[in-house]
């Protein structure tokens, strides 16, 4: 029998094959349903569905309620111990070669995803951009604007 999880901001809850198959679902249109649910009525529309990354958002009695759905599959990676997306955590980021910190895109505090752009550095008269290599939070800006680094010296601490 397939089980669902569904998680929310506050809380989650398991929804079975034969949860959705006792309800009356009469279909609206493509994107709109009225459900049934032991004498109670909804109305429910799909706001937004990415099933690549299962999230589906849902406006239900005009409530809006986003939901991250867990099939099977996930269920049994979790319960292994494995997780589907690895985080590319890193602790900091150094100069690539010696230069000149052009400017600091980031500041403390910030939460940055790998890609997201950092430091502008001038080495041999080219401006590089150089972006985080993983995800992460900026804990100290080690180097400033205007400053010469070396190859490999740490220009921003991450948490």
């Amino acid at each position: 029998m397939d089980r669902y999880l569904l998680h929310t901001e506050n809380e989650s809850f398991e929804l079975s094959q034969d949860d959705i198959n006792a309800l009356d679902i009469i279909e609206n249109d493509k994107d709109s349903f009225h459900i049934l649910d032991k004498g109670q009525s909804n109305s429910i529309h799909i706001l937004d569905f990415d099933p690549n990354h299962k999230l589906i958002s849902l406006q239900i009695n005009n409530r809006t309620v986003s939901f991250k759905i867990d099939d099977q599959i996930d269920q049994l990676i979790k319960k292994m111990g494995y997780s589907l997306k690895k985080e590319h955590k890193f602790s900091s980021l150094n100069a690539p070669m010696p230069g000149l910190i052009v400017d600091v895109l980031v500041e403390v505090g910030q939460s940055v995803s790998e890609g997201d752009d950092m430091v502008i550095l001038e080495a041999m008269k080219m401006e590089n951009i150089i972006k985080a290599p993983g995800d992460g939070i900026v804990a100290d800006i080690v180097a400033s604007k205007g400053q010469t680094v070396e190859k490999n010296q740490v220009i921003i601490e991450m948490e």
